[in-house]
């Protein structure tokens, strides 16, 4: 599933029982971010959901807000055996 903003997730939560795994870019629409939208659906689901932040802007305070949010952060350009990689170690979890 897909959503701009996060809200498309949250209001189908009780539908998605198996939900693995949060990619979510930074930056989306209506002024949310990526971390905003897993803190929610972690909550609502009431577990740590593995999740993965993309995003081109490589500030300090974007890598630090991530690990504070126990997130895992991939830089774009996205290397694809970057993210299979992180991925495959996700999903060991």
């Amino acid at each position: 599933m897909t959503s701009l903003d996060g809200e498309a997730f949250s209001q189908q939560l009780g539908q998605l029982d198996n939900l693995a795994l949060i990619l979510a870019d930074y930056h989306l629409d209506h002024d949310r971010t990526g971390i905003q939208v897993i803190k929610k659906l972690r909550q609502q689901a009431n577990w740590d959901i593995p999740s993965v932040i993309i995003t081109a802007d490589q500030t300090d305070k974007i890598k630090k807000e991530v690990q504070e949010n126990n997130a895992f952060l991939l830089n774009k350009p996205i290397k694809p055996l970057s993210l299979r990689t992180l991925l495959n170690r996700l999903m060991k979890r």
